[in-house]
């Protein structure tokens, strides 16, 4: 099995710089020969929000030490053209945004959402100075960010959230929302509709852009991994890999004019009751590949790796 874990450097910022000490770093030529476009990259972002479960200090996000524990602060604070870090270690869905009202078994329909125009990054030590580091200097192997639903008894997939990202028709996402560097793991989508669809993530109307994330382990009766409704999504670097679907879709299901585009992309060992093991195209929806691996899924009665 392939695995990529290439990087695609985009928007990371300064922060705690004034207008001219930023103009200084711009015009160091040690930094242009450092950084080239990446500098202007860099100086466009408003705001960095720091993440990292292990942090100790104030909470807020400010910094390393003084980083939210939750990642579901960062989202409530983060605006248009903010970015987020996110330190190793496995972080659980705790909103149910407008899906519930937190309390009792309704917790399923915690979930992540991510904004329009807001860039995710994970996979930090926790350590990094956003003045100088590089994006492509992570190491997501050993800096592994897990994004996960198995929020209940852990190990057990019943009281599991249904979806770990989910993206309603109302937020609109386009490509400028970004998720890097991170796993989805854990969602299992068996309630009531829509909650049966996208275990990992649910896109309705929306589009957004992942870079360098697993999403592996999910379940939904419909698109295990992905659940695309009139969304295309762009995919880079991504693994979609052990995804189950009690119907179709086990990686990944496109449904009514979705037609996302994958760029080396490995959608291995997942498996669909009834058709697409790899992935399903319904009503209409046409995905682009290109360097796609579909290696080893399972269908029972059509379409192993893809159906059209």
């Amino acid at each position: 099995m392939k695995n990529f874990f290439f990087v695609l450097l985009i928007g990371i910022s300064l922060t705690g710089y004034t207008k001219t000490e930023i103009n200084n770093i711009k015009n160091k030529e040690s930094n242009k020969s450092s950084y080239g476009f990446n500098i202007y990259q860099q100086v466009t972002s408003t705001n960095i929000i720091f993440v990292d479960s292990s942090a100790t200090g104030a909470n807020n996000g400010t910094s390393w030490g003084d980083a939210f524990t939750s990642f579901q602060s960062a989202l409530d604070i983060a605006e248009s053209g903010d970015t987020i870090w996110i330190a190793k270690g496995t972080y659980y869905p705790s909103s149910g945004y407008d899906l519930c009202d937190d309390s009792g078994d309704s917790t399923r329909y915690y979930h992540f959402r991510m904004k329009e125009d807001v860039k995710i990054y994970g996979g930090f030590a926790g350590n990094e100075d956003p003045a100088v580091f590089n994006l492509n200097d992570r190491d997501l192997i050993t800096n592994n960010t897990i994004l996960s639903g198995d929020i209940g008894t852990r190990g057990d997939s019943t009281d599991n959230c249904y979806h770990v990202f989910y993206h309603p028709k109302e937020l609109n996402l386009s490509a400028s929302a970004l998720l890097d560097g991170v796993s989805i793991t854990g969602g299992n989508a068996d309630g009531d509709y829509p909650h049966y669809n996208g275990g990992g993530m649910y896109n309705y109307s929306s589009s957004p852009t992942l870079t360098n994330v697993k999403i592996n382990l999910n379940t939904a009766y419909f698109g295990g991994g992905m659940y695309n409704y009139s969304s295309s999504p762009t995919l880079t670097n991504i693994n979609i890999n052990l995804n189950t679907a009690p119907y179709d879709g086990g990686g990944m299901y496109n449904f009514n004019n979705s037609s996302p585009t994958l760029n080396n992309v490995n959608i291995n060992l997942n498996t669909a009751k009834n058709k697409g093991g790899g992935m399903c195209n319904d009503y209409s929806s046409s995905p682009i590949l290109t360097n796609v691996d579909i290696i080893e899924n399972t269908a029972n009665y059509d379409g192993g790796g893809n159906v059209q």
